[in-house]
């Protein structure tokens, strides 16, 4: 989950006037640089495949090193301009060898759950897309206090229940998990148009072209959290049939 607030980044950047007139960042290179981030993402998908079918023991210490790689990367994406290009890449490469590895296995056992996770976040993103370019939902400071204040109430309240769970002893019901899973998209959902704002900010104030690599981090990074999202909403709603 993201809590903290790249606009801190981006206003720090304009205040600073780290503008270039002569080499500003531009739509189409922000577009190229997220599909250089999602080529390196699948990059890792297909390690997964391979080494799911070759070598698993490979696999599970690539996993294991990844889940702290990729949240080290992450907070240092975030927070540094100038080394999110390299720590980008190496966190969605990692991202992708673990969503790789998930939704394989979950493929082989739920038909059709992958699919129906990557259309229904296509569908979502171009909804965003459509709603924020048409200006039917504006990204002010209202909309910045809302998404602020409802991640740090969704990020608490699953942290107290855990704790209350584990003080009892009891395990999550089907129904909570849904629930969370259910809040945890739609706020990635309001990441989105919180991205797509700091790409128009970045294009709009002529910000040196380094900033290209940060806000398409941004957004491929929620992207793949709403994947993972909507994957597990899948597999939730599939087991409560079941």
């Amino acid at each position: 989950m993201r809590l903290g607030n790249s606009n801190i980044v981006l206003n720090r950047a304009i205040r600073k006037n780290e503008v270039d007139v002569n080499d500003s960042a531009t739509y189409k290179g922000i577009f190229i640089k997220s599909v250089i981030f999602l080529v390196v993402t699948f990059l890792g998908v297909g390690l997964s495949y391979l080494l799911l079918n070759y070598d698993i023991g490979l696999l599970m210490m690539l996993l294991l090193f990844g889940s702290i790689a990729t949240v080290v990367t992450g907070i240092i994406s975030f927070l540094s301009v100038r080394a999110c290009k390299v720590t980008g890449s190496i966190y969605c490469f990692f991202e992708g060898l673990t969503i790789g590895t998930i939704s394989i296995l979950i493929s082989e056992v739920l038909e059709g759950a992958v699919a129906a996770a990557i259309l229904g976040t296509l569908a979502t993103v171009a909804v965003v897309v459509f709603l924020f370019m048409s200006r039917i939902i504006k990204v002010g400071n209202g909309f910045l206090k809302f998404l602020l204040i409802f991640a740090i109430s969704l990020f608490l309240t699953q942290l107290l229940f855990r704790f209350y769970i584990f003080i009892i002893g009891g395990t999550y019901s089907l129904n909570i998990q849904i629930v969370f899973s259910i809040l945890s998209s739609f706020l990635a959902t309001l990441y989105l148009f919180f991205d797509l704002r700091n790409i128009e900010r970045v294009v709009e104030n002529h910000l040196s072209k380094k900033y290209e690599w940060y806000v398409s981090f941004g957004i491929i990074y929620t992207v793949l959290w709403l994947y993972v999202e909507i994957l597990r909403i899948v597999v939730l709603f599939a087991g409560r049939r079941k």
